[in-house]
């Protein structure tokens, strides 16, 4: 962790949604509900676009660029232009590794984009490629493009990373497709150091820190991504905001923050930090080798995850730390919804025999429902400090199941104002090598959840996923009554988060 992010008072940040601009207001030194240790990155200043360049698979690259004399190739098109200009692709099939060595400014973004919406597709050709990269430039937006059909390790997307002396920054990642790349042949095996990145941030160097990227409402689907990410931030990136993407049948985890690999080898630089992810639908991440889950927080600090939907992962949403003797810290995880996935619902998963810890973690109105078929619980804890579990809902669906595993070490676990389900008469909580039978047993012999409830959360319908509570909800101004919500906090809906003498548990609050 930096000097500078541990001395930080207040941060400000806005972030870019549907409804206009955001502001949420932290303190880093705090780690009380509601609060938001999170500087994701500053909407861009206006862009002033002033030429328009065009690319068409029947053009010359000879050619002015115009709508009737197209360039023939992408990469003469982000070679040539300058700020403000956008470049238009028409639809086909183009076969090149894009290198973007041309940055824009604050007021004249260089925009690379489909033309008139028509599909174009940037295609790998079955071959090991990264197909577009942007390393160590800034204000650039990519829209509406296909990136498609590679084929061996250290294929990519879309790369935002460094040169040796520059960092990326401002770059908008905006309502793009990335399919079909494969880390390797066969999807039953990953072996070693075989890669397939759909969106990769890296951050390599030292003392400047990739920051302000945003990517947003893209799909990443059908890959088989070997030991990486379908998106990933890692290394010295400080501000980032991941936002309103689909993510699906990925073969590895979905959306990851990582740190602490190496990556910047400053190691109190080395992680991703300060960023959101948002309003993501992350599906069917697995991997035939290591699991996979639908959001990671490796090694990442500072980080806000909320109202994202996981399901039919390995595990729903992961904090984790997996290099040894590091820890993460000021993470907050609120207003998510996690089910049928195998493993947890959402997990803390410290080791403290290598002094991996998680530290100042907030789980806090989250709905988990029907995960943990084989192994853990709805929720999952190893080895944190000073950890709040509250207002969440948690509902267990098999038999023979945990509702609860916690295990390893806990300093400070504040854990209260929950609420537990089980459909099944079996109901087990597992807390460090005892398992109860009863809630009331959990409670009397651990000392938590002792304002929590069990029972029928009353989900307006489970077999359609709809978690929103009925008018009779035992779950509706139940919560924490001290709970304070944070400024332009909402719940899963985009409704006001507290209405009521109470805020109500789970993700949805009944209006």
């Amino acid at each position: 962790m930096t000097t500078k992010l541990l001395n930080i008072k207040t941060r400000l940040f806005r972030s870019l949604t549907n409804l206009g601009m955001m502001i949420i207001l932290f303190s880093c030194s705090s780690s009380s509900i509601g609060e938001e240790p999170i500087n994701p990155p500053a909407p861009p200043a206006s862009s002033v676009e002033k030429s328009e360049y065009y690319v068409s698979t029947t053009g010359n690259d000879e050619n002015p660029g115009t709508l009737t004399s197209p360039w023939r190739t992408i990469q003469k098109a982000v070679t040539t232009v300058t700020p403000g200009c956008i470049v238009n692709i028409m639809g086909g099939t183009y076969y090149e590794e894009i290198k973007v060595t041309v940055s824009g400014t604050a007021d004249k973004y260089i925009v690379i984009k489909n033309y008139n919406d028509e599909e174009v597709i940037i295609s790998g050709d079955n071959k090991p490629r990264e197909l577009m990269n942007l390393n160590g430039v800034s204000y650039i937006k990519v829209k509406g493009l296909t990136f498609a059909d590679c084929l061996g390790s250290y294929s990519v997307g879309i790369k935002i990373s460094t040169t040796s002396d520059e960092a990326s920054h401002h770059i908008e990642i905006e309502s793009n497709t990335i399919r079909n790349l494969y880390a390797n042949a066969t999807a039953t095996v990953y072996p070693p150091n075989v890669y397939a990145g759909g969106i990769t941030v890296a951050g390599y160097l030292d003392s400047k820190a990739i920051h302000d990227i945003i990517i947003r409402e893209n799909t990443v689907k059908d890959c088989r991504t070997g030991w990486t990410e379908a998106i990933s931030v890692t290394g010295n990136v400080d501000g980032f905001l991941i936002t309103k993407n689909v993510v699906t049948n990925t073969g590895n985890i979905g959306i990851d923050a990582s740190g602490h690999w190496g990556i910047s080898k400053n190691p109190t630089t080395d992680f991703a930090r300060n960023g959101v992810i948002s309003e993501n639908h992350v599906s069917y991440c697995k991997s035939p080798v290591e699991g996979g889950a639908g959001i990671y927080l490796d090694g990442s600090s500072n980080i806000l995850v909320e109202k994202n939907i996981s399901h039919n992962n390995v595990y729903g949403i992961t904090v984790g730390c997996e290099r040894a003797n590091n820890f993460v810290t000021n993470n907050i995880i609120r207003n998510n919804i996690c089910y049928h996935n195998e493993g947890f619902g959402i997990g803390l998963m410290g080791w403290s025999p290598e002094g991996r810890i998680i530290k100042n973690c907030q789980v806090v109105n989250n709905t988990t429902f029907g995960n943990a078929k084989d192994r853990l619980g709805e929720i999952a804890i190893y080895s944190t400090e000073n950890t709040t579990i509250k207002n969440n809902i948690f509902y267990s669906t098999h038999a023979n199941s945990n509702l609860l595993y916690v295990d390893d070490s806990h300093l400070n676990l504040d854990m209260n104002f929950n609420h537990y389900y089980s459909s099944s008469p079996d109901v087990k909580f597992y807390w460090k090598g005892n398992i109860f039978s009863t809630f009331e047993q959990y409670k009397q012999n651990t000392g938590c959840d002792l304002a929590s409830a069990f029972s029928n959360p009353l989900f307006i319908d489970t077999e359609v996923f709809d978690f929103q509570l009925q008018s009779t909800s035992p779950c509706i101004d139940t919560g924490d009554p001290a709970y304070t919500p944070a400024e332009n906090e909402l719940d899963f809906n985009h409704n006001p988060r507290k209405v009521g003498a109470c805020i109500d548990k789970g993700a949805y609050e009944k209006q």
